[in-house]
C-alpha cells in the first residue's frame, strides 16, 4: 500500500498546499473504486489520506484561481469533459479518466488503454504520457509548486521545461 511518506520530509510551507483538501470516507471510496477497480491503489489511498479539492498557496488571495484541483470523482475525457473522441487521434490508447485539472483547463489522468499510466491532456487534446506514478506525481506537486512534474528520475522531479527539483 502506498504511504506518501516523502511528504513528511517536506517543509511545512510545502505541505500547507494540501490543507484545503477534503478527505473521502472509506464508504465513498469503496463505491467509487467499484466503478474503476483498475485505477491505481495510490489514487484511492490519496483520496482517503489527503482528499480532493484545490491545491493552493494559502498566502494567495481567496479569489485567486487555484493552481490545481483534484476532482472528487474521475472524469471521462471523451464522454464528460471534451464530449468528443479527439484524444484518440492525439495519443490516448483508451479513455482518459481525469483526476485533476490545472487552472487553465489542462487535465491530468489515467489512460485506461495504457495500463492506467499517467497522462496530461492539453487544451488541444494532445495527450502526453508522464513518466511517473500517481504517488510521485502528487508528491512532485508539492516539491515543484507552482510547476507540474512530468518525470521522475533518481530522486528528482522534472517539469516540462527540463528543470528539476528534489526534496533535499
Amino acid at each position: 500500500m502506498p504511504n506518501f511518506e516523502e511528504i513528511e520530509k517536506l517543509p511545512f510551507d510545502a505541505k500547507r498546499l494540501f490543507f484545503d483538501l477534503k478527505r473521502m470516507g472509506s464508504d465513498e471510496i469503496a463505491k467509487a473504486h467499484s466503478k474503476n477497480p483498475e485505477c491505481p491503489d495510490s489514487y484511492w489511498y490519496f483520496l482517503q489520506k489527503f482528499g480532493y479539492g484545490q491545491i493552493r498557496n494559502p498566502n494567495e488571495p481567496i479569489n485567486y484561481p487555484a493552481h490545481f484541483e483534484i476532482s472528487k470523482n474521475l472524469v471521462s475525457a471523451s464522454a464528460d469533459y471534451y464530449k468528443d473522441e479527439l484524444i484518440f487521434d492525439n495519443g490516448a490508447m483508451g479513455d482518459v479518466l481525469f483526476f485533476g485539472f490545472e487552472s487553465t483547463g489542462i487535465g491530468y489522468g489515467f489512460d485506461t488503454g495504457d495500463g492506467y499510466g499517467l497522462v496530461c491532456v492539453d487544451n488541444y487534446r494532445i495527450v502526453t504520457a508522464l513518466n511517473l506514478s500517481f504517488e510521485r506525481f502528487m508528491v512532485g506537486m508539492l516539491v515543484c509548486y507552482p510547476d507540474i512534474p512530468f518525470d521522475y528520475d533518481s530522486g528528482k522531479w522534472v517539469i516540462e521545461t527540463g528543470e528539476s527539483y528534489s526534496i533535499l
